[in-house]
């Protein structure tokens, strides 16, 4: 049996114990023995307070975020998609998370050749980072231009690679430039 408990030190700090213990039964099913465990797991609670911290803001700030947050596998499939996905594209998450839409297929015919040059520049250049603006054709049609920031990711191992970036609409100051 194992469960997890607390316990005041003298000192006034309080530290965080697991305990395990095996009971011994003898005739009639009465316990003539316990053997027992208590292991100091106050770091990993720390820890994981801490990490459950860190997850709420991270989803906070992806709650607020004005952009659109992903994640893309080696092969620059969509793993993740957060954000004002439907606000700027005019598209659902689901519809890019299943491969119905892919953001290629949205991005203006005359910025495509940049927009893959910059997708094969990632493949090939450990550890670097794109930064670029073009337009996206969004559902009804509109012009809309967005800043996408990509850069190359490996997970704990270093054994895969994988992308993570965002995308801004920058449409209004774009059109502001233009005006002065």
């Amino acid at each position: 049996m194992s469960k997890n408990s607390g316990f005041g030190k003298k000192d006034g700090n309080y530290i965080y114990v697991e305990d395990s213990s095996v009971f011994l039964k003898g005739k009639n099913d009465c316990v003539y023995r316990g053997i027992g465990l208590l292991k100091n797991i106050t770091e990993n609670k720390y820890a994981q307070e801490k990490l459950k911290v860190s997850e709420e803001h991270i989803l906070k700030y992806l709650q607020n975020f004005r952009g659109i947050g992903f994640e893309l596998d080696n092969n620059f499939n969509l793993m993740l998609l957060h954000g004002a996905v439907e606000e700027i594209t005019g598209h659902r998450n689901e519809e890019f998370l299943s491969g119905k839409i892919k953001l290629v297929q949205l991005v203006y015919p005359e910025d495509q050749i940049n927009f893959l040059e910059n997708r094969k520049k990632l493949n090939i250049t450990p550890n670097s980072l794109t930064e670029q603006e073009y337009r996206i054709l969004n559902r009804n049609g509109n012009i809309v231009w967005v800043f996408e920031s990509i850069h190359v990711v490996h997970d704990i191992n270093k054994a895969n690679q994988f992308y993570q970036g965002f995308i801004q609409d920058v449409t209004e100051q774009k059109n502001c430039k233009g005006s002065y």
